[in-house]
């Protein structure tokens, strides 16, 4: 097996109250890719409205001031524009990435997402961690944090590739784990201050060659 791999970010969407967030889709996507939104949301809200194929990793993080919630779906082919998902009035920001190599069927990820979240300000995200249940994921982990004032950039967990920073409240970082077991546990820096949130997930590989993934009457692109 090779583990799943980095594809593209879309544009970033910057912050502004609304009720309606068109997140940008990435560059090239294709047929059987996995596709990640993650999203700042101040404060958190219930988001109404899924773009079609989409459902929600997990329930989300959220402190005092933020929350963090991501959203996947496989594409069934080469989207384009924007996927917009609906809520009620807040400050979203957000990121679309795509990936390759990911399992042709069922829900992507490895394992339960892991979320910590602290509404003191400080630098150094709240540590996530989790355990794979097998060789060959690609790690996900996305971090948020609410500024004071003024804007920042991030650096990325050690050993991790930054996919997303546009230097506001949201990045999204990626390490390919080889091997089964526990991620260690994973932080990363923002350079403004502020109450934080963490978000680490493990994308699920292409099994090896002589495993048929057979799709189900239940199977969801």
């Amino acid at each position: 097996m090779a583990a799943p791999a980095f594809g593209a970010a879309g544009t970033y969407l910057t912050g502004a109250t609304r009720t309606s967030s068109p997140v940008p889709v990435p560059a090239g996507v294709a047929a059987e890719q996995i596709i990640l939104v993650h999203f700042y949301l101040e404060p958190t809200v219930t988001i109404t409205g899924l773009p079609s194929g989409f459902a929600e990793v997990g329930s989300g993080i959220a402190n005092s001031a933020h929350g963090q919630r991501v959203f996947w779906k496989r594409a069934a082919g080469a989207d384009s524009g924007t996927y917009t998902f609906t809520h009620s009035s807040t400050w979203t920001e957000a990121a679309a990435t795509s990936y390759t190599g990911a399992t042709l069927t069922g829900d992507p990820t490895d394992a339960s997402p892991a979320t910590a979240q602290r509404g003191t300000s400080g630098t150094v995200t709240p540590a996530v961690s989790l355990t794979t249940t097998g060789p060959d994921r690609l790690i996900v982990w996305g971090g948020t944090v609410t500024f004071a004032s003024g804007t920042g950039g991030w650096t990325p967990p050690s050993g991790y590739t930054e996919q997303v920073d546009a230097t506001f409240e949201l990045t999204v970082a990626t390490l390919a784990q080889p091997t089964a077991g526990s991620t260690g546990s994973i932080t990363g820096t923002s350079a403004q201050a502020g109450p934080q949130c963490g978000f680490l997930i493990a994308l699920l590989p292409i099994p090896d060659a002589g495993f048929v993934q057979r799709r189900s009457p239940n199977y969801r692109r």
